[in-house]
């Protein structure tokens, strides 16, 4: 029996330890300022690192294809106000979607772009500084020869 109480008590404590509940990543970064935030649809030649996705989706409204049911939200400024929040430095682009999210047939009635939603997203990223050159090391010292 003890053995068994023993091996029970061990088992609790293991599990106490695991911690469950999940919370949205902290970049322990400051805010930055919106408008200062890059968008990249590339890879930018420069060190980073990763500090999330970031992603706004809205509906698209019929009647053509420059219409969208914006309202006064621009798609790439609620971007940089997301990656801003988490003190980055720029955007990368991964995904521009149109998908149908009423209508599997794509047809949405008698317009075909009723419908359709419309994603753009993102990862949202803070420079880092490159890594520190080498320091040149020294020649070693001779020892002075001679008379």
């Amino acid at each position: 029996m003890p053995k068994f109480c023993l091996a029970a008590l061990a088992a609790l404590t293991l599990l106490a330890g695991c911690d469950t509940e999940t919370s949205p990543a902290k970049s322990g970064y400051a805010k930055t300022n919106p408008a200062d935030v890059k968008v990249y649809e590339h890879v930018p030649g420069r060190p980073y690192e990763s500090l999330g996705a970031v992603t706004f989706e809205y509906q698209y409204v019929g009647g053509g294809a420059s219409r969208l049911s914006l309202g006064e939200t621009d798609p790439v400024a609620e971007l940089r106000e997301q990656a801003a929040a988490r003190g980055a430095d720029a955007i990368i682009i991964k995904e521009k979607d149109v998908y149908d999210s009423q209508d599997p047939s794509g047809t949405g009635g008698n317009d075909p772009g009723n419908g359709r939603r419309i994603r753009i997203s993102g990862l949202a990223i803070k420079f880092t500084p490159p890594p520190a050159a080498p320091a040149p090391t020294a020649a070693p010292a001779m020892a002075p020869t001679g008379p």
